[in-house]
């Protein structure tokens, strides 16, 4: 998951507006920079305001700012009001992205990864990793397996693109001056604004060859 900075400004939101009107969705979709929060999926054509905590019988909940999440069709409709107390992306107290690997997976029909890190993790960490899992992975109907499908070509588009930076500036035949388009490419991809960072985060940080050629990347890819 990556970090969301929630400003303690925002539009208001009440039972008489609702909690989907369009300055809402607008501030939401900028805070949550244009991503599911969940899959990391960008540019959704189906964004949904998702209340990380349910608010079923709760009004409270349902008008509370703070309460309001963005997200894609697909990963609000699995979370549900089934998974809670998951780790807080909006937290600034909560490391969201050390307890939880993601790797993308080796074959186009496998799934991903999702790998806790923590010899005792934590029960939000394992709360949220059973909910990635079901996010990237899930299949159980024919829509899903639709949405998952999409999904990982999004994931695999990208990685293909990744693995071809890194064979450029690993590659003692390609020219220095050559390499700083790729180098910036793959630093750009270690933002939290790009597409399924944690993922590129991971990749890197898993790479030797590439972290002695860019060791600046350690620190990028925290």
């Amino acid at each position: 998951m990556f970090k969301v900075e929630r400003p303690h400004e925002f539009p208001e939101c009440n039972e008489r507006t609702g909690y989907n009107t369009p300055d809402i969705v607008k501030a939401l979709e900028k805070i949550f920079l244009g991503k599911c929060y969940l899959c990391e999926q960008h540019a959704l054509s189906d964004p949904e305001i998702e209340h990380f905590q349910p608010h079923k019988g709760n009004p409270n909940l349902k008008f509370d700012w703070s309460n309001l999440y963005y997200a894609c069709s697909r990963c609000n409709s699995i979370k549900g009001s089934s998974h809670t107390n998951l780790l807080d992306c909006c937290d600034p107290d909560t490391d969201v992205f050390s307890p939880i690997k993601l790797l993308v997976p080796a074959r186009y029909d496998d799934d991903v990864e999702v790998i806790l890190t923590e010899a005792k993790p934590s029960e939000k960490a394992l709360n949220t990793a059973k909910l990635l899992d079901r996010c990237y992975n899930e299949n159980s109907t024919g829509l899903r397996g639709i949405t998952r499908q999409t999904l990982i070509e999004l994931i695999y588009h990208d990685y293909h693109q990744l693995v071809g930076w890194r064979n450029t500036v690993t590659d003692a035949k390609v020219p220095d001056e050559e390499k700083a388009t790729p180098m910036g490419r793959i630093k750009h991809m270690l933002q939290s604004k790009y597409p399924f960072s944690v993922f590129w985060k991971w990749w890197v940080l898993g790479d030797s060859r590439l972290l002695e050629a860019m060791p600046e990347l350690k620190e990028l890819a925290k």
